[in-house]
């Protein structure tokens, strides 16, 4: 796969993985502005709740970029040892790090608390351990996300290298390297193969079951494709893909399909 593909493949997951981020960070900044707004009594300091609010989304818009990182980590996990640990452990205390620095530096000259005489860098002591706490669970429950997106599209599959078919008289072997895409229609599936074409009286969803995940991937309720020999991703419309295989065909790419194509690409190095 070339590096083009693989660059839009990319965008195609992590924008909806930003769009989730975006999402929990602004209600999340939500709860934590009531919270703050409430604990510090809004008659004792001349601050209204839309400066708190303002304070709380720039002070956890950082962690968006996290989406940035997420080959990176989603490497480390896939990595052995003491360098996996070391790895990981190196790169979650320099985040750490950095939004600390952030929330510090940033609350210093911007935070609606700044002229408080009780307050320190234009937050009060408690805050310091409140947001570090809140870090450390962000990033374990992104690690358990990235642990489960690694390995939760990658289930063993039977050891299978041929699928018996009939063509006329003949009973053939076919071997799944030899099959370029599977289609569906109704009750049954045709095989496109370089042998030819192979109809067999199936459901897609049953024969995916039976298909080496780190090769095959459903792409539209009515296809499947081999990716060894997917041979071009590109745009069809403003929001749509289709795939162009080895053999010259071409097939839509459904939006419900779209991120697990990209995950499974990134995992396999296609």
């Amino acid at each position: 796969m070339n590096f083009s593909k693989q660059k839009t493949l990319w965008k195609l997951g992590n924008r909806s993985f930003l769009t989730k981020m975006s999402i929990i960070i602004f209600l999340f900044s939500i709860i934590i502005s009531i919270l703050i707004y409430w604990r510090e009594a809004p008659g004792k300091h001349e601050v209204n709740f839309i400066q708190v609010f303002f304070w709380q989304l720039i002070i956890w818009l950082p962690w968006i970029f996290v989406v940035l990182l997420e080959r990176k980590i989603k490497k480390f996990l896939k990595s052995n040892g003491s360098e996996r640990f070391l790895s990981i452990f190196t790169l979650y205390i320099f985040i750490l790090l950095f939004h600390w620095l952030w929330f510090v530096g940033y609350s210093s000259f911007f935070s609606p608390y700044s002229k408080a005489q009780e307050s320190k860098y234009g937050v009060f002591p408690y805050f310091f351990i409140f947001w570090t706490l809140i870090d450390v669970f962000v990033l374990i429950s992104l690690t358990i996300y990235f642990i489960n997106s690694t390995t939760g599209n990658l289930k063993s599959k039977p050891a299978i290298s041929s699928i018996h078919v009939k063509n006329g008289t003949k009973e053939v072997f076919l071997q799944l390297n030899d099959i370029f895409w599977i289609s569906a229609n109704g009750y049954y599936i045709t095989f496109h193969s370089s042998r030819g074409k192979f109809l067999v009286r199936r459901g897609l969803k049953n024969m995916l079951k039976s298909l080496p995940r780190e090769n095959f991937v459903q792409i539209h309720r009515s296809a499947i494709i081999n990716l060894k020999y997917l041979h071009e991703l590109r745009k069809k419309s403003s929001q749509g893909f289709e795939v162009l295989m080895a053999n010259g065909d071409t097939h839509a790419v459904s939006r419900t399909y779209k991120k697990v194509l990209k995950t499974i690409l990134d995992q396999t190095g296609y």
